[in-house]
């Protein structure tokens, strides 16, 4: 039953439904329509009452969903932490959290993640450097914005051959008391040389 403002996705999802069961393919391609259904609805991402991993996860589902067959199982994706767009090179819990998101649910459908980048700040030990000496095929990395009543997200999976940005997904989350708290940067000194 659909309840506190899930009732768009819910109209979204009923709308096409008919059209995920004629898909082509088989069950693959009728799992990348309803994930990417499921993630760029928008009541997904705006409602407060979804925590941060359901909507990390959504993301994920349709990130992979847009870039299909181009990342496969056998690519390395390295996570790194989005960056604050105005102040590029600082981060936030924020950042490292939805990157850490992202990569954990692409872990789960398959792909190999590196996630040492991302860890919890108090869990830097988290996840262990691999055995073997890896270079990445991909990047899994992006900025944030934070307005007054909601943030910004745009998260990118860039090509490390040749820096071109494989796929993209923007979307918007309520600034909800969970993110208020996750946006806050630690203070930094920098030297200035003169």
């Amino acid at each position: 039953m659909c309840k506190n403002g899930r009732l768009k996705t819910c109209v979204i999802l009923a709308l096409f439904l008919p059209l995920l069961g004629a898909c082509p393919s088989g069950p693959y391609s009728y799992k990348l329509s309803a994930g990417l259904l499921y993630a760029a609805s928008s009541g997904m991402f705006l409602d407060s009452q979804v925590n941060l991993k359901e909507k990390n996860y959504a993301a994920a589902d349709f990130l992979q969903s847009k870039f299909g067959k181009t990342v496969s199982l056998n690519h390395v994706i390295k996570a790194q932490p989005l960056e604050e767009l105005e102040h590029t090179g600082i981060t936030s819990p924020l950042g490292r959290n939805i990157s850490e998101g992202v990569g954990l649910r692409l872990s789960e459908l398959g792909y190999s993640v590196l996630l040492q980048d991302v860890a919890p700040y108090d869990s830097q030990g988290l996840y262990p450097e691999p055995k073997y000496e890896t270079t990445p095929h991909f990047v899994l990395k992006g900025f944030y914005t934070v307005n007054n009543d909601d943030v910004d997200i745009i998260l990118h999976i860039v090509d490390t051959q040749n820096n071109n940005v494989v796929t993209r997904f923007d979307y918007k989350m309520s600034l909800s008391r969970e993110i208020k708290k996750l946006v806050q940067t630690s203070p930094s000194v920098f030297r200035l040389q003169e």
